[in-house]
């Protein structure tokens, strides 16, 4: 069942309820009290007509000592004649109840006198064609012990009660039929939120993951809807990583296996005319030499994609490491490459003490100065180490081609090249710089990367004070 239909027929059964008990309530409350009304009458009635006939008995016993039934007759008949009977019919019975005067035609109505005691004064209702009720006494005459009873007919306050039943009833269909409405319109209005949460998931789960909803108000349905677009805000953001992951695994599994394809080519053809030809000796060696490079290269790819690997799945624990001794260390182990380039490598770095882990911070200064290396040959590398407020600044630069701007942000994704063709010819494999990004995010940093073609090139990452300097 939609939630529109349970708040209104929840609503609406509530709203019957409260109208039906509480009328009904009110017209039975109503009724009690008019019957009350009408007992106590019905008594004063009794109690006046027991008065006048002990009054005109006793002032009739004092000439007739024997008061007879005729007796009691004629003073009933002339206090009939007298109009003092205000109900509708009075019975008189002798002591063994037998009916003695009744002003009305009919039944006798002296039933209830059997169940007179003493001086009591009871009643009861009775339906016949009409609903009457009926009190009964016993009167003191004379010598004798005569029941009274008289009969009020109250079947007008029975009509009415049934008229107000009647009207109830009318008007709590009409409340439900229009409040029905009503209700209806306002659940229906209630719900629509809810409605749109619900077509805007579909819509999600359809792949239109840019699907919002308008949130206003502050109740708990826009509370809801702002929820709501948190969470497709951050699905979308998840499916929009996603797909950019997938898009870079494909890229890397199709760079991977092309820069595998070009150094298996190589060894193949070469290694395949080793041993299918003659060659003279400067053949062979070239064959060999070619074979011996290619391996280098794939011995490189290997490693650096395993160094990737582990970066990825290993914890490492920072520790204080002097700058200024890393840098020195760092540009020792780099000399012999850069001679092999013919590029000075100038070193300044100013005192400091920073949390890092020195051997991936070694790793990464070898891979920036080599790619420095490798973009200007015969070119000057500096690598420097400053502070900058509370954050301590490495910065390897280089005065080579430099790097156009819509690269800059492709060069740390692995196997991205700017210039295939030389880095394949100086055994690259386009790995480095995404290692360096993933060792300076373990560091909480990043690389800043700075260049324009034809100008010099800026890499720095920023690593955190460890002590005062």
């Amino acid at each position: 069942m939609k939630l529109a239909w349970k708040i209104f027929l929840s609503t609406i059964t509530t709203l019957a309820l409260v109208t039906s008990l509480g009328g009904y309530a009110l017209i039975g409350y109503n009724f009690d009290q008019s019957f009350q009304r009408e007992v106590s009458r019905s008594f004063e009635d009794l109690i006046y007509v027991r008065f006048s006939l002990e009054t005109a008995i006793v002032n009739l016993w004092s000439s007739n000592p024997e008061v007879s039934d005729e007796l009691l007759i004629s003073v009933a008949q002339q206090l009939e004649d007298n109009e003092l009977y205000r109900s509708d019919t009075v019975s008189v019975s002798d002591e063994e109840y037998n009916p003695v005067y009744q002003n009305k035609q009919g039944d006798p109505i002296n039933a209830l006198v059997r169940e007179v005691q003493g001086s009591d004064r009871i009643y009861r209702l009775t339906q016949d064609s009409g609903y009457k009720i009926n009190s009964a006494c016993s009167i003191s005459a004379g010598n004798r012990t005569v029941y009274l009873q008289i009969s009020r007919d109250i079947t007008d306050l029975f009509s009415l009660k049934d008229r107000q039943v009647r009207l109830l009833t009318l008007f709590i269909l009409g409340v439900l039929v229009i409040g029905g409405a009503g209700i209806f319109g306002i659940s229906l209005l209630i719900t629509r939120p809810v409605r749109r949460l619900s077509a805007a998931a579909r819509a999600i789960a359809e792949g239109a993951y840019e699907q919002r909803i308008r949130a206003t108000g502050n109740d708990e349905i826009a509370g809801l809807a702002r929820d709501f677009n948190s969470m497709a805000d951050s699905v979308e953001q998840n499916i929009t990583a996603l797909k950019e992951t997938a898009r870079r695994q494909e890229e890397f599994a199709a760079n991977f296996a092309h820069e595998l394809k070009t150094p298996l080519t190589s060894i193949i053809g070469y290694s395949d005319m080793l041993r299918s030809r003659e060659l003279p000796p400067e053949s062979i060696f070239s064959f060999a030499n070619y074979i011996h490079s290619e391996g280098r290269r794939l011995e490189s790819l290997s490693l650096k994609l395993m160094d990737l690997i582990v970066l990825g799945h290993q914890q490492f624990e920072l520790r204080p490491v002097h700058c200024e001794t890393l840098l020195k260390e760092t540009a020792a182990v780099f000399l012999p490459a850069a001679g092999q380039s013919r590029a000075s490598i100038e070193v300044e770095a100013e005192p400091g003490i920073v949390q890092a882990e020195p051997d991936l911070i070694k790793t990464m200064l070898y891979n920036l100065l080599d790619n420095a290396r490798k973009a200007c040959e015969q070119g000057r590398i500096r690598l420097e180490g400053q502070w900058d407020g509370e954050e301590y600044l490495l910065t390897v630069s280089d005065n080579g081609k430099g790097i156009p701007p819509e690269e800059i942000e492709k060069i740390t994704e692995p196997f991205y090249m700017v210039d295939k063709s030389r880095a394949r010819r100086q055994n690259g494999a386009g790995l480095g710089l995404s290692l360096c990004s993933e060792i300076a995010r373990l560091h909480g940093s990043e690389l800043e990367i700075q260049s324009e073609p034809g100008q010099d090139t800026r890499i720095s990452i920023r690593l955190q004070k460890e002590v005062d300097r």
